[in-house]
């Protein structure tokens, strides 16, 4: 760990890799090359398997159309809009062979979110799965969108794929775009939207290939080879990871990336589900597996009477509020693994805090403070402020955590992004945090889901915390109820454990926190709300706003 001169801003390790000119398709094409004849891709839905030299060819093929059909350049923006396939990857690839912005749009959501973003994003090109076609075709004739379309899979009426993989002419000779400016946009990453319109993120070549590099580094397994940089032999597995990240998120950017620079090889589920995930964790034996806290615990809770798989590596949780009670429940599933949570924003490209896997010490601090994100990464300034006079914090105080590096993005698209830096161009989470004597970072809350009881400030995560301590209690969150005297009162939004429904009362259960809050203030007065299940963003984040809105209106 680097100190700075100020005690109380934290620094992370130095830069291990510095990306040389040709970006990301550059370093895809090199990859895909240098590992043929082996298993990239297994795909949990359909059992599918996917080869490095499929991706290469079918890359490749797409990329020609694309450059020399549609003359798509470093300006025009080409989309995704599909569940996890197995040619899920290839438009990603394509763009980045000729250079393009790559941006994908949650196939699911409502119309009128689609037709915003196609107004909003204006992409040349939109690559659909047959699933979502119809879906697609009738939100573009309600909007502006004014793209081509081609179906990633078989079509009567637009071009699809298997069409694209009859081009034949250009192929021996091809070669991708070659960059000499890092800090162009690779990709547009969409934001959750959970508290208005999503935006735009745009992130650069840099940050995608320093954050790549990052992910592989912490994470204990397989070894990193780019063009200017060859990982030291440490005598180990082969980086071989398993999520339902889908293209949309990140994480699963990012994981794909890590996955071809390290000849590794990727288990990619659609949609999660926890019987299935079981299944395919002893099928196909992945060393690490990656789970946002709601799938996780919802996995956790499934597995809990079945016997413990003993030969995964790590499993990772990230994306949202992790408990110690998460933790401790992982723990129970795979008792011979490394559990550990990581700290990240899409503005930061990805990873901001975690435990590096590599280091005896770190993996003492995580098995320690469990509920820890872990330090800084590569590269990573943090400091935590008061919001309210822009104090930096120290030990054990609690505040804003912002952070300082060279992978930020590079704005929002079409929109201002300079409020989310302060004068000093740290960059604004909104996460309230704080740091121990050991420079460990823990994440509390969203600095603005305070709910306001008279003139008192209440965290939900307090309340939320105790909630998810009960033995009945699978999932739940905290909202604020508005009350004509008081502002807002807290009230409770639970799901329960199958075993329990129907056996539980809300009136035990307020009992229950009641007796457990830290002051009267905390004191669940509201009532609570049985649901089904919690609504949730494309990135797996509860939407607490909406499930508000919905309870307040009586729709819920």
């Amino acid at each position: 760990m680097n100190i700075s001169k100020d005690e109380n801003i934290l620094c992370g390790p130095e830069l291990l890799y510095e990306p040389e000119k040709g970006g990301v398709g550059y370093e895809i094409f090199r990859a895909l090359t240098e590992n043929k004849g082996k298993i990239v891709l297994n795909i949990i839905s359909t059992e599918e398997t996917v080869t490095y030299d499929d991706l290469l060819e079918k890359g490749v093929k797409t990329a020609v159309y694309l450059s020399r059909q549609k003359q798509c350049g470093r300006e025009d923006i080409i989309c995704v809009s599909s569940e996890t396939t197995s040619n899920t990857l290839v438009p990603f690839i394509a763009t980045q062979f000729v250079g393009s912005k790559y941006v994908c749009i949650e196939p699911s959501l409502p119309e009128e979110d689609l037709m915003y973003l196609f107004d909003y994003l204006q992409m040349k090109i939109i690559f659909v799965s047959e699933r979502f076609v119809e879906k697609v075709v009738s939100c573009s004739t309600k909007c502006s969108f004014k793209g081509e379309i081609i179906v990633l899979g078989k079509s009567k009426h637009f071009v699809d794929l298997s069409q694209l993989m009859e081009i034949h002419e250009g192929l021996e000779t091809f070669e991708p775009i070659y960059l000499e400016n890092l800090k162009e946009d690779a990709a547009i990453i969409l934001s959750s939207g959970t508290t208005g319109k999503p935006k735009g993120i745009r992130i650069n070549h840099y940050a995608l290939l320093v954050q790549t590099f990052t992910l592989q580094f912490y994470c204990g397994k397989g070894n990193i080879k780019l063009s200017n940089y060859t990982g030291e032999s440490k005598g180990i597995d082969t980086f071989e990871f398993m999520s339902y990240s889908p293209l949309h998120w990140i994480s699963g950017v990012l994981i794909s990336l890590a996955t071809f620079f390290c000849g590794g090889k990727s288990t990619l589920g659609t949609t999660f589900d926890t019987k299935e995930a079981w299944i395919a964790l002893k099928k196909y034996k992945p060393n690490i597996f990656f789970l946002p806290p709601g799938q996780a615990n919802e996995f956790c809770s499934y597995v809990s009477d079945k016997e413990p798989l003993t030969n995964l590596y790590s499993f990772w949780t990230g994306g949202g509020l992790v408990t110690e009670a998460h933790i401790q429940n992982m723990r129970k599933c795979f008792p011979g693994a490394i559990i550990t949570q990581f700290y990240g924003l899409t503005e930061n490209t990805g990873i901001v805090t975690g435990f590096n896997m590599n280091k005896p010490e770190e993996l003492q601090l995580r098995k320690k403070f469990p509920s820890s994100c872990g330090k800084p990464t590569l590269g990573v300034q943090i400091k935590i402020v008061d919001p309210e006079n822009e104090t930096v914090c120290g030990v054990g105080i609690q505040g804003e955590l912002r952070t300082k590096n060279k992978f930020f993005m590079n704005g929002y698209y079409k929109m201002d992004s300079s409020s989310v830096f302060d004068s000093d161009g740290w960059l604004k989470t909104g996460d309230l945090a704080y740091f121990d004597e050991n420079h460990c970072i823990f994440i509390v809350d969203r600095i603005k889901d305070l709910l306001l009881y008279k003139i008192h400030n209440i965290k939900p995560s307090i309340i939320e915390h105790i909630l998810s301590e009960h033995p009945a209690v699978h999932e739940s969150l905290v909202i604020g109820y508005p009350h004509p005297q008081d502002n807002e009162h807290p009230m409770g939004i639970v799901v329960l454990k199958d075993e329990y429904k129907n056996k539980i009362s809300a009136k035990e259960l307020i009992t229950y926190v009641n007796e457990n809050v830290p002051s009267d203030r905390y004191k669940i007065r509201a009532g609570i709300k049985f649901v089904d299940q919690l609504l949730r963003t494309v990135t797996g984040k509860p939407k607490k706003w909406e499930m508000k809105r919905l309870i307040i209106n009586g729709l819920l």
